[in-house]
């Protein structure tokens, strides 16, 4: 009888285990999976992010980094530029991510170009752009990827981008997934002869997105002007509403609590003297 056996079968056993571990963790280091982006679906439960089942370590957005998306605040209907991600971890060494382009009934719309460096399509989804490598950095990193919008106006569009900063140990623990979104309005503000609407007003930011206990809304103004918040549930009814007063030109920061607030979509609606802007929120237990 042969009692090296199952010393030998334990260490196979054990060798393809870790291979299993380390070929996945390696595999992720080429670009995160589709459809975890944290994004809402059509009729489906939203999409997961890279914390559901891979970077359990921590919980969303926990960290002391972010990801954050530049975008212009209006589009033009074919028009096309570029969207930034940038991730940030004054911990990681290594960083990731994934963005996604929504319309208000989660259906994807716009078209993305990976024909530059370091980005690819998520699992060869089109509607997916992920990082062609992780990389390796001090902080924070960018990604750059063109944009070109829908022929024809479809309202609001949301983008929705997740960011990874890893500690480049090679496995999915001691890992910090973050979450944001950014809305983009249709066209450019329509001046009527009852208000002058011709100034800027733009959504920079929504943190953290999904949230749990709070959100905050960044705004830019151009002009001092009567700001109001309107929250809607997926079916429509009015959930919440604000009146936050007259603000100063400049950068602002507006904080929604969640403790009154369902889970699932919620749709924000913020007005500045006569111009409207509008996004979605999605809050989690």
């Amino acid at each position: 009888m042969n009692t090296n056996a199952p010393i030998v079968g334990g260490f196979w056993i054990a060798f393809v285990a870790v291979f299993l571990i380390a070929s996945s963790s390696f595999l992720f280091s080429f670009g995160a999976p589709a459809e975890r982006t944290g994004a809402p679906r059509m009729g489906e439960p939203q999409e997961l992010t890279c914390v559901d089942g891979c970077h359990v370590s921590f919980p969303l957005n926990s960290g002391e980094g972010s990801v954050a998306i530049l975008a212009p605040a209006a589009y033009s209907p074919g028009e096309k530029f570029d969207v930034q991600v940038r991730v940030s971890d004054p911990d990681a060494i290594l960083f990731g991510f994934e963005i996604t382009s929504k319309d208000a009934f989660a259906g994807h719309v716009g078209v993305w170009d990976v024909s530059g460096d370091a980005v690819q399509f998520s699992g060869g989804s089109a509607e997916y752009v992920t990082h062609e490598d992780a990389v390796f950095g001090s902080e924070s990193i960018t990604w750059v990827i063109p944009w070109t919008a829908p022929s024809s106006d479809v309202g609001d569009v949301t983008f929705y981008a997740t960011g990874n900063g890893a500690n480049g140990d090679g496995r999915f623990l001691g890992d910090r997934i973050y979450a944001t979104s950014l809305t983009m309005a249709p066209g450019e503000p329509t001046a009527t002869e009852e208000e002058d609407t011709s100034f800027d007003f733009k959504i920079n930011s929504v943190f953290p997105n999904p949230f749990l206990d709070r959100a905050t809304i960044v705004f830019s103004l151009e002009r001092s002007e009567d700001i109001s918040l309107e929250l809607f549930d997926a079916l429509g009814r009015k959930i919440g509403f604000g009146q936050i007063g007259r603000l100063s030109p400049g950068m602002h920061e507006w904080m929604i609590s969640g403790e009154d607030l369902p889970t699932g979509v919620i749709f924000y609606r913020l007005r500045a003297g006569g111009q409207v802007r509008s996004g979605l929120l999605i809050r989690v237990r």
